[in-house]
C-alpha cells in the first residue's frame, strides 16, 4: 500500500526563503520586504522586490507568514537632476561666471550672456532672479550680480537625494526619514517638503509610491512548506491517516463556476427587432390562430 502524506512538498526556492525568513525573525519580530530586498545576499537568491513579494503572497495564503501592507514615497533624480548634481546648477554657474569673466560696471546685456554663457543662459537668469542673485536694470536692460552665494544649495540637495538612492537602492522604509533629516542639515532655512516640491516642478527629481509588506511569523510557520490536501481519497480513509492529514480549508461562500447558457438564434434576434420596429410604428400583433395560410404558386405568367 502506498504511503499517505499530510500534503505535497513545496519548491526548493520556497523552503530556502522560509529558512532565510527564520534567520531574520531570530533577531526581529517584524521584518519588511524592502529590508529583505536591500540585503545583497537575499537579492541574489530571491531576485527583485516584486519577486520577493510574490513569494510572500504564496506564504500568506497558507498562513506561514502574516503580512501588513505599507507604503512609502521614494525620491530619485531625473537625467537633468543627475547632470546638475555633478556639474552644479546653471544659476550658480552663471553667477560664478559673471563674477570671474564679466566686468560689473553697468552689467551685461542678456544677448551677451547667451553668447558668452551658452544655451542655459535663459534658465540660469530666471532662476538666479528668483534667488535674488541677479538684478536687471529696467532702463538699460542689463543684468548685474546682486549677491554671490557661497555655495550651490540645490546641487547639495540633489547630491543628498542621489547619495541615498545609491546607498539604499531606493528600497528601505526609513529612507524618506533619513532624506528629510539630511535635507534639513543641507538647507536648514527651507522645509524639506518644500525643497522637494520645488525641485519636482523643475523636473530635477521625481517621486513614486512604493508598496511593501511588514512580515511576522504566521500560525503555521515552519522551515518547510507543505501544501494542504485538497481531496479526501481512499488512501486517506484507510486507518487514521485522515486524522493526521492537513486539509485545505474550503470557501463555502465562493460563487462557483459560471455556467454558459444557450445563445439566442440570430434569426430569432432579427424577428424580435422587426417586431419591435413594427410595434413602434403602430402595428398590433394579430392572433395567428384565426387565419389559414394559403400558398399559391405560379409556374408561368401569360397574357392575352
Amino acid at each position: 500500500m502506498a504511503a499517505v502524506h499530510s500534503g505535497t512538498s513545496s519548491t526548493p526556492l520556497i523552503d530556502e526563503f522560509l529558512r532565510a525568513l527564520n534567520a531574520e525573525f531570530a533577531s526581529k519580530a517584524v521584518i519588511s520586504t524592502l529590508a529583505i530586498a536591500s540585503d545583497p545576499s537575499h537579492a541574489e537568491r530571491f531576485g527583485s522586490h516584486d519577486k520577493i513579494v510574490g513569494l510572500v503572497k504564496s506564504l500568506q495564503a497558507t498562513e506561514y507568514v502574516l503580512g501588513e501592507q505599507a507604503e512609502k514615497t521614494t525620491w530619485f533624480l531625473t537625467g537633468e537632476g543627475q547632470l546638475y548634481a555633478k556639474q552644479g546648477t546653471p544659476e550658480f554657474r552663471l553667477v560664478t561666471w559673471m563674477r570671474d569673466q564679466v566686468a560689473q560696471e553697468g552689467g551685461v546685456e542678456v544677448a551677451a550672456l547667451r553668447s558668452g554663457f551658452g544655451s542655459e543662459a535663459d534658465v540660469a537668469v530666471s532662476n538666479a532672479m528668483k534667488m535674488r542673485w541677479l538684478e536687471i536694470d529696467k532702463a538699460t536692460k542689463k543684468v548685474s550680480v546682486k549677491q554671490i552665494p557661497d555655495r550651490d544649495i540645490v546641487q547639495g540637495v540633489l547630491r543628498v537625494v542621489e547619495g541615498l538612492q545609491l546607498a539604499a537602492g531606493g528600497a528601505t522604509e526609513s529612507e524618506e526619514t533619513e532624506l528629510f533629516k539630511q535635507l534639513s542639515e543641507t538647507a536648514p532655512e527651507t522645509p524639506p517638503e518644500k525643497i522637494l516640491q520645488e525641485l519636482k516642478k523643475r523636473k530635477l527629481v521625481e517621486s513614486k509610491k512604493l508598496k511593501y509588506l511588514n512580515l511576522q511569523k504566521g500560525p503555521r510557520f515552519s522551515m518547510q512548506m507543505t501544501k494542504p490536501v485538497a481531496d479526501l481519497t481512499a488512501d486517506l480513509l484507510v486507518g487514521d491517516a485522515w486524522q493526521k492529514a492537513d486539509f485545505k480549508e474550503y470557501n463555502f461562500f465562493a460563487s462557483g463556476r459560471k455556467i454558459r447558457l444557450g445563445s439566442i438564434h440570430p434569426l430569432i434576434q432579427v424577428m424580435r427587432q422587426f417586431k419591435l420596429i413594427l410595434r413602434s410604428m403602430g402595428f398590433e400583433v394579430s392572433r395567428s390562430q384565426q387565419f389559414v395560410t394559403m400558398v399559391r404558386s405560379c409556374d408561368r405568367l401569360t397574357s392575352n
